[in-house]
C-alpha cells in the first residue's frame, strides 16, 4: 500500500511537471505576430543653442526640452524615440506633436537663440542618413 501510494505521487509529479512544460512550450510558439521592422520609425532629438552657460539660459532650455519631450512621449533624458506605423503617418505624428509644443511656447521672450531638431533616422543604399521632421528655431540672435 506504501509502496503504491509513492508510484502515485511520483506519478502525479510528472504529470504536473509534463504539465508545466507544455504549457510553457505552446506559450513561447512561433504562431505570435512577427514584428514588420518596416512599420517601426526611429528618431532622434538634437538641441542646439547659442551663447554661454547662466541659469537663464538652463531654464530656457529646460522648458523647450520638457515641452517638446512631454508631447513626443520621451521618457528622462532620452535622444531617441520610435513610432510604429507607416513612415508617413509617423512623420505626421511627430509633426502634429511638435506643432503642440510650438503652440505651447508661442509668446515666451528668449535671451538666446536655441533650435530644436527631429530627425527620422533613414537608410539608403546602406548608409544611415538623418532626415529633419521638424525644427523649432526660437530666432533669437544676439
Amino acid at each position: 500500500m506504501k509502496k503504491k501510494l509513492v508510484e502515485m505521487k511520483y506519478t502525479l509529479a510528472v504529470m504536473i511537471a509534463v504539465f508545466f512544460a507544455s504549457t510553457i512550450f505552446v506559450s513561447c510558439g512561433s504562431d505570435k505576430e512577427e514584428v514588420n521592422f518596416d512599420e517601426l520609425n526611429y528618431y532622434t532629438v538634437e538641441f542646439a543653442t547659442e551663447g554661454g552657460a547662466s541659469s537663464e539660459l538652463f531654464n530656457e532650455i529646460s522648458l523647450i526640452k520638457e515641452t517638446f519631450y512631454t508631447q513626443l512621449g520621451i521618457q528622462g533624458d532620452a535622444t531617441n524615440f520610435m513610432f510604429k506605423g507607416t513612415t508617413e503617418k509617423c512623420d505626421a505624428r511627430v509633426f502634429s506633436c511638435c506643432r503642440a509644443a510650438e503652440a505651447k511656447l508661442i509668446g515666451k521672450v528668449w535671451t538666446l537663440r536655441h533650435v530644436f531638431y527631429v530627425k527620422r533616422l533613414v537608410t539608403e543604399n546602406g548608409v544611415n542618413r538623418q532626415k529633419v521632421i521638424f525644427t523649432y528655431d526660437t530666432g533669437v540672435e544676439k
